[in-house]
Parts: C-alpha cells; structure tokens; sequence
C-alpha cells in the first residue's frame, strides 16, 4: 500500500526560492507563508514513506522481499521510486531490490529488474519518462528530476548495450520471451528518451538563473555523457528492434542503409538538434567542448545515414555561424575559429550538388572552341552566375545574323554535359544568340522543318496537305525587326543571397579539404591486403607499379603520385612486417553490431577480458581480429575506443570491491575481393595492434 503511494509523488522535489522571486513580491508574506508550508509537506513525506520502506526491508527476509516486488504491479511502483530525485526513496527502492536479488548498486538493481521482472520494470520507466515530460512544463524549474533521470537512463543503457553481461547482447536471454518483449518495447524506449533530452536542452538556459553555476556544471556534464552514450548506441537499439521484424517488413533495398525502424529513429532525433545549439552559447570551456562534440556526433549520424537535419536546426547552426563573422548578430557563439571551420565543413555536406551554375569564363571558353573566329565575333563577353545577363561587343560591327545548327548543337550539348547547365541558363543562352538560331532538343525543343518532314523525307509537305496544316495551326508572323547591337549595363556586384550562399558554401568545403583530405583510397588498399602474405612487396593487385626513381621536380600531381603512391604503400607493409616479428597482446572479443558503409564494414566489438592497464587504442591505429584457433584474418582501422568504469560485487566478501571496465571498439574493414571469413554478429575474435 505504501509503495504506490509514494510513486504517485516521487517526482516531485522541494521548490525553489529563487524561482518564486517575482511572486513573493506581488503577494507578499502569505506567499511565502504558503511556500514554506508546501516544501514542508514536501520534505515530510519522502522522508516519512522512505523510512516505512527501508523499515520493511531491513526487518524482512530477501524471499519476502523478492515476493513483494513479484506482486502484480509492485516492481512498477520500485521502477519510479529507484528513478525520482529523492535520495532518501531512491535508497529505499535500491535497497529493496538489492535485498531480494542479492545486489549492489544502482546499475546492478536495474540490470536484476530488467531481467527478472521485464514488463513491470519498463512500465515503471516508461511512466516515469512521461510524468518528467508533463513536470518540466509546470513548474519554473526541474533540475534535480532531470539530474536524477539522465543519470539512471545512462545506466539503463549501459544494462542494455554495453556491460558485459548486457540483455540486448545476451544471446540465451534474447531467445526468451523476455527478450522478444524488450526488442518490441524498444523504439517507444527510443522515443521517450529522444524528447526527454530535448526537453533537458532547451530548458536548461532557463533553470540555470535558478542555480548556483557549479552544480549547474556538474548535472549538465551528466546530460551530455547520457547523449553521447545513446547516440553511441542507437545502432544497437535499431538492430535489436528489427530482429521481430519479418524480412519483409523491413523495407530495406540494396541502396538504402536504413530499416523502417532507423529511420524513424533518426527522424525522432530531428528534435534534438535545434535544443543542442542552445549549449553552443556556454561560457564554460569544458561544457561547451563536450557539447561541441556532440553535435559532430549527430552531424556525423545525419550524414552516414543519409537524412538530411532539419531546416530549423540548420538556420540556428547557420546563425552561430555568421555570428562568429559579424560581432552584430544577433546570435553570437563561443565556438573558436577551428570548431567554426569544422561546422561550416559539417554543414556544407549535406548541400545538394544539383544547383551548380555556368560562370562567364565557362561559358566564354566553351563558346570560343566551338566556333571559329572568322564565324563568331565576341558577342557573348559576360554573364553572371545564374546566366541571365549578357552583353556585346560595340566594337564589333558585324554579328552573324545566323549560326550554322551543328555548331549551335554542338556548343549546348558540350554545356549540358560538362557544366550541368540549368534550364534558366540554357534560356539566357538562347537569347544571347542572334535571332532565328535553333537550339537542339537535349537544351529546349523547338519544332523545325526536319520534324515536320514526311516519312519518306521528301522534304515540305505541298497541296491540300500543306493547306490543312496551316489552317489548324496557324502561325502569325511578327514584323521583322531591324538588327541591331545593343550595350546591356551590368551591375558591379550582384546583391543576391542565393548567390552569396553557394559562394561561402564553396569556400567552406575548400576549407574541408585542406583540413581533412580524403584518404579512404589509402585506407581501402591497406585494409584489403592479407595479413598473412609473405611476399616483402604489398599484396596488393592495383597497385603494382615499379617504382620509381624521385625526381628533383614533378610535371604534375599525377607524375608526383606515381613516384610517391608505391613507396608509402611499400613502408606501410614493411611496419606490418615487421609488426609479425613483434610480440603483442591479444584480447578476446565480440562482434556486437555491424553495418555497410560504401565498400566498407564497420563493426564494433566488446572486448571481453580485463585489460593491461594502459593498454588502449586510438584512430590511427589499425588492428588484425583473428578467429580463435583459426587461420582466417582481417585487418580492420580503428575508428572509436571506449572504457566504461563500473563496481562489481565480488563473490568473497573478504576482497575489497573491484573495478572491471566495459571495452567497446569500433572498426573499419574491407573484404575487398575476398570472401567473408565469418564476421557475424554474436562471434568471438582475438584483436591485436598491427600498427600506426
């Protein structure tokens, strides 16, 4: 009876003063009055529920306990109680199921009611989730039940993804009925946690008034550890989700990289992306960092899934960057010239290419090959960036009142297929030609006497035939205009916003490629050699070439990277060489979760065994995963290391408590021409580092 009671109020917390600043003022002492009152009614109750609770577990046995929480409805009710913001009935819930599970800790309560009372446990997160959305709408501030939530939603993930013993990687615990309702309670899991954390964001600059700046710091570092770690995993979570599917319900062609789940998935993240930019405006360094790197994270997830971000979150990245340029924005950023770059570089990614546009250089070159100077005389000098203005050359007194069709063919088709000419500019092209000249179909479709010729091309039709056709579609001839040559006055600059955008956006991604240049080619011949070739020259069959003596300059880049291409290629497998003769240690792992990305596989495995201590990896290490007692092997390049700390109950109360650490390694193959040697999700390898 005690138990459902004190859910109903669990998520409520002390008001505080400060919040209720302006209505103290407007009503004076009954106000407060009336504010001490309900804090003490406040204060009364948790304290009072929670020694009723912890009085019942510590005067009975764990059988009554475990008995109790098996109670229909019972371990809902604990579920609230272990997630509200009160210590004190946070403690007694824990300790109630510590009592009966023979557990300690709070990320060991969530992982035995998860796995001994499923369906009660999620009800009890799910509601708990849901009273958070309808909470932090009422009242001015809720920091301390948003501390308490990302805190215990971090654990639940770490309970479901990446423990050891986690339930979403328990093969035996998957094939029960338990594991099939945890899989089908995933995506509305999903969801509750994505507009949990928007919440959390976008309240956040409001509740900070409320507080002191260093306990703000400490719960808003919590919040950005629990968006980095279900980010992290929601590739995870969308596996788990389809594996209830039937495959024909996925959805998922040979081109598409996400299933019907995934992609409602990263579409519930558009929420997010908006309320992330709002930390972008932080004054402490270490906030604004991690807060950074997790939106690159979200970028990076938008851009490998292929889902474009929302317009909205866009326009507020967009408006961080043009404050970092004008200091009279009205947004204004703390993200330092670099992380700017980087935003810029991140944005302009997702920005069609179909837009491009012809400039007048273009245009003037492209003209001046295909016809010859005694033909053509410099009409066409300049036009701008959307082909709409043109001018002439009033030196030039004649100007070919007609071009010959092949050549005006030949022009248009050359513009259509190297510069991707638009409908607009191939229109402004039109009217820059003399009049009477045609442009062929691929460019506008004009009707012509060669369409209007008979089967048996005798040329025009004649008689009644020629007389019919004129009656139903008669053509009204305009007098003939006197050719002339006209001077159209161009603009000195061209205010135009579209303009300007694809401008920046240029200069954005040329700044890309100097700061990150793409050497997936590198990457991707590396990757494909085999491990156990013992030849000293590379494995490799596309890139055999002799080598070459170096010059002392280069004609060109290709001439430079055909000198230089072999012999990084052979250094690279001469580290690998010499890597064999090398003593190095060897971790057992398992294959989480793995997916395609171009010809790539990214995987990510769970190292299994503790760790020498120092041992770690980093993103330009690459590593060789060997089947255990097997010749098969593949090299992969590592592309994220992560270490998760818990406490473990050791089984001999006399040795003092432990830390063990959850390793999770992702990495990057590529099979190449070769078979799969059995990568499936679910198996055991041996990794070792191969080199840097």
């Amino acid at each position: 009876m005690i138990i459902p009671i004190a859910a109903q109020f669990a998520h409520l917390c002390p008001l505080t003063k400060s919040a209720f600043a302006t209505v103290f003022n407007k009503q004076g002492s009954n106000a407060r009055l009336a504010f001490e009152e309900v804090n003490g009614a406040l204060t009364v109750l948790l304290t009072g529920f929670s020694e009723v609770i912890s009085r019942y577990t510590n005067n009975n046995s764990p059988e009554v306990t475990e008995a109790l929480l098996r109670r229909r409805g019972v371990a809902k009710d604990v579920v609230v109680l272990m997630l509200c913001p009160s210590e004190n009935l946070q403690g007694a819930a824990q300790a109630l199921v510590g009592q009966a599970f023979d557990v300690d800790g709070r990320v060991e309560c969530f992982h035995a009611m998860l796995r001994n009372l499923l369906g009660d446990t999620l009800h009890g997160i799910f509601t708990f989730m849901e009273t958070f959305a309808k909470y932090t709408a009422i009242v001015p501030e809720a920091c301390n039940i948003s501390k308490a939530l990302v805190r215990c939603l971090t654990d639940i993930i770490e309970v479901l993804c990446s423990s050891p013993d986690s339930l979403l990687l328990d093969d035996r615990f998957q094939k029960t009925d338990s594991g099939t309702s945890l899989r089908a309670a995933l995506p509305r899991f999903w969801a509750l946690m994505t507009e949990s954390i928007s919440i959390i964001f976008s309240k956040t600059p409001l509740w900070s008034v409320y507080f002191d700046p260093e306990d703000m710091i400490r719960w808003m570092r919590d919040a950005l550890i629990f968006g980095r770690e279900m980010l992290a995993q929601w590739r995870t979570f969308e596996f788990a989700s389809i594996r209830n599917m039937e495959p024909s319900s996925l959805e998922v062609s040979s081109g598409q990289k996400l299933s019907r789940v995934g992609k409602k998935m990263i579409n519930e993240l558009q929420q997010f992306l908006p309320e992330l930019t709002k930390w972008l405006r932080l004054t402490d360094e270490e906030l604004l960092h991690q807060s950074f790197a997790l939106l690159q994270s979200l970028l990076d997830c938008f851009r490998e899934t292929g889902v474009r971000p929302s317009e909205l979150g866009v326009q507020k990245l967009t408006r961080h960057i043009e404050g970092s340029r004008n200091k009279k924005a009205k947004t204004q950023t703390r993200l330092d010239s670099a992380r700017i770059l980087k935003l810029e570089a991140s944005l302009a990614a997702f920005e069609d290419d179909d837009d491009v546009v012809v400039s007048h250089e273009v245009l003037a070159k492209t003209v001046q090959s295909k016809f010859p100077k005694d033909k053509i005389s410099s009409a066409v000098t300049s036009v701008d960036s959307f082909g709409r203005t043109m001018s002439t050359d009033t030196k030039t007194s004649k100007v070919p009142s007609k071009l010959p069709p092949q050549s005006v063919s030949s022009v248009a088709k050359g513009l259509s297929k190297e510069s991707h000419v638009s409908r607009v500019q191939m229109s402004s092209f039109k009217h820059a030609l003399p009049k009477g000249t045609r442009l062929p179909a691929p460019v506008e479709k004009l009707p012509s006497s060669d369409e209007d010729s008979s089967d048996g091309g005798s040329g025009r039709e004649t008689g009644l035939a020629a007389l019919g056709k004129f009656q139903r579609t008669p053509v009204l001839k305009k007098p003939t205009e006197r050719r002339q040559v006209k001077v159209l006055e161009l603009p000195t600059h061209v205010n135009h916003s579209a303009l300007q955008r694809m401008r920046e956006r240029d200069d954005v991604r040329r700044r890309a490629l100097r700061m990150k240049p793409d050497v997936s080619r590198l990457h991707r011949a590396i990757l494909s050699w085999n491990y156990e070739h013992a030849d000293p020259d590379p494995p490799s069959d596309d890139f055999k070439t002799p080598l070459i003596r170096v010059p002392d300059r280069f004609s060109d880049y290709h001439h430079y990277q055909r000198v230089f291409e072999p012999l990084l290629l052979l250094e690279c497998w001469a580290q690998i060489c010499q890597s064999k003769e090398e003593r190095t240690e060897t971790f057992e792992s398992k294959i989480i979760s793995r997916q395609f990305i171009d010809d790539f596989v990214d995987f990510d495995l769970a190292i299994v065994e503790p760790l020498r201590k120092g041992w770690s990896l980093s993103e330009t290490d690459v590593i060789l995963v060997r089947q255990p007692g097997g010749e098969h092997s593949v090299m992969g390049k590592v592309s994220n290391f992560k270490t998760n700390t818990f406490t473990q109950k050791p089984a001999n109360p006399s040795i003092a408590m432990g830390l063990q650490h959850a390793v999770q390694v992702s990495i990057r193959c590529h099979l190449g021409k070769r078979r799969d040697p059995g990568l499936q999700i679910g198996s055991t390898w041996q990794i070792e580092k191969v080199f840097r």
